[in-house]
């Protein structure tokens, strides 16, 4: 697929391959070179520790809902070590489909509400926020380029809520982590620098994973989330200019 930017004057490449039964993606410019996305620089954001926690406890549920005052076998333990992946794969799903719905919806179409209960719960929440603010929808799955620092990224939404313009990022996960911050900040960077159009704020929302409880943060500091993510776009170009392995 190619997008053209900045007037016609940029050619984007946009590549989707299915590696094992999992999509990745890859985008890059007229010269065939592959271009860093926003959620590439944002990647170096170490996330290991809650990871770790989280399957740690994913890990000791089974075994104690299905192995209390029984004998543990290492078939039982080889099992509950894969638990963290199965509840990922789940709430991915629902995570998609509340995003997929969305998205149907800012485009004008009348998508019809999912069966699963954690994703409708989600969606009525959205429904809800989106009425009571008279939200007008402006963008929806926007490619943005920044020339001055050559990162690529899709945002979610652009959106004008009660006379300001607005940045809207989407996220289903377990809560809202800091690195959502710095990749808006980059986002709205590359808009402003193709459009000239000036982003009054940022809006993260949140879809729990779990039960699709909605939660809405407004993001302020846009000057240090800004600094945040060009230094860590900084470390990750030198990075891949050390990385001899891949060259």
């Amino acid at each position: 697929m190619e997008y053209k930017l900045y007037k016609g004057k940029i050619i984007i490449n946009f590549l989707e391959k299915d590696w094992g039964g999992k999509k990745i993606h890859s985008y890059t410019n007229s010269k065939g070179e592959k271009l860093l996305s926003v959620t590439g620089v944002t990647s170096l954001i170490d996330k290991s520790n809650a990871l770790i926690i989280w399957a740690t406890r994913l890990m000791g549920k089974y075994l104690l809902d299905n192995f209390l005052d029984k004998n543990l076998t290492n078939e039982a333990i080889e099992t509950s070590l894969k638990e963290w992946r199965k509840a990922k794969e789940e709430a991915a799903d629902i995570g998609s489909t509340i995003h997929d719905w969305i998205e149907q919806k800012i485009k004008g179409l009348e998508p019809e509400l999912p069966e699963d209960d954690k994703a409708k719960n989600g969606i009525m929440a959205f429904m809800k926020w989106q009425n009571e603010n008279k939200i007008k929808w402006l963008e929806n799955e926007k490619i943005v380029y920044s020339k001055k620092h050559n990162y690529i990224g899709k945002l979610d939404a652009i959106a004008k809520i009660k006379g300001k313009t607005y940045l809207i990022d989407y996220k289903s996960g377990k809560a809202i982590y800091p690195e959502f911050y710095l990749q808006t900040a980059g986002y709205q960077m590359a808009y402003e620098e193709e459009h000239g159009k000036y982003i009054d704020g940022r809006i993260l929302i949140h879809l729990g994973k779990d039960d699709g409880a909605f939660e809405c943060v407004e993001v302020d500091d846009f000057k240090k989330d800004r600094e945040a993510f060009l230094g860590l776009l900084k470390v990750k170009n030198r990075l891949m200019e050390l990385d001899t392995w891949n060259k």
